[in-house]
């Protein structure tokens, strides 16, 4: 069943419905009933990707369209095309199905295509070594397939573990943590710390790194001196508390300072809301000496 949610817009039945009535079946062509349905599948990924990354205007090239018939009257649409950035140009691929019969969409979705110049994987490794180069004068290896994970429509994360060779040091494997914004094709934040024990940084337990700053912002609301962006100017009183969710990450922020962020619930009375955290830690003094909550 078509939903207006998916595709932004009720009024794409409007004008597939229109159209049928407007124009008598026996003056209307097979090639012009295609041509229609394509044009339907297409306009609802333009207006669905749209909508996903928050764009008013898309600037959209389809290059490919297949189409099969399907059990049920049903007919899929399945095709390529290039979204053009400001920076870059992100291949896709899409695919509908839509029920002929009653001029319906019962289902639409698009897939990028990353390739190897512009997808994350590559632009974060590719920052790592210019990072570690620059700052290091080291070398980096990848011999682990690094991950990829949602951060938000214009966003994507790229996690994983690296072999890095620097100057009079053996080498070590060290977990990296990137932002993407794939908008623009660009690497926005980057952190790496040593994977294991064989480290010269002050030992600290990756569990006690997150507590210390967990119950720092515990114990900073629960006196109110800590400033909340956006929701500051609410009366929160007495009774106020924070639930942590199990998501916490650590990442590297040099050899005696170490990371955390994650989100947490935030509740007074009857209000609750969503909130994100960050912390940077000491690892010597075994003290949180920022701490950031929006």
């Amino acid at each position: 069943m078509f939903s207006s949610k998916k595709l932004g817009s009720i009024g794409l039945i409007t004008t597939l419905f229109t159209s049928l009535i407007i124009w008598p079946r026996p003056t209307l062509g097979q090639e012009s009933v295609d041509n229609l349905i394509v044009s339907l599948c297409q306009t609802s990924i333009k207006v669905k990707l749209a909508n996903n990354q928050g764009r008013d205007r898309l600037n959209m090239t389809f290059d490919s369209v297949e189409r099969s018939p399907l059990s049920g009257g049903q007919q899929s649409i399945r095709g390529r095309a290039r979204v053009q950035g400001r920076n870059n140009e992100r291949p896709l691929s899409y695919n509908c199905t839509i029920n002929v019969t009653d001029g319906l969409i019962s289902q639409s979705s698009y897939t990028f295509e990353e390739n190897m110049g512009t997808s994350s994987i590559r632009l974060c490794q590719d920052e790592l070594r210019n990072l570690v180069k620059r700052d290091r004068d080291g070398l980096v290896e990848f011999n682990q397939n690094p991950e990829t994970y949602a951060i938000s429509n214009t966003e994507e994360g790229v996690r994983g573990i690296a072999l890095l060779q620097l100057s009079r040091q053996p080498n070590q494997n060290y977990r990296f943590d990137c932002t993407v914004n794939i908008r623009q094709g660009k690497v926005t934040k980057i952190s790496y710390s040593p994977d294991g024990s064989n480290s010269d940084r002050p030992n600290a337990n990756r569990q006690e790194i997150i507590r210390l700053c967990q119950d720092n912002i515990r114990q900073r609301i629960s006196s109110n001196e800590i400033n909340i962006g956006g929701i500051i100017g609410i009366n929160l009183g007495t009774g106020r508390r924070i639930e942590f969710r199990e998501s916490a990450d650590t990442f590297y922020i040099s050899d005696n300072q170490e990371g955390v962020r994650g989100s947490a619930i935030l509740s007074s009375g009857f209000q609750q809301s969503q909130v994100n955290y960050e912390c940077t830690v000491d690892l010597q003094q075994g003290t949180v000496t920022n701490v950031n909550v929006q």
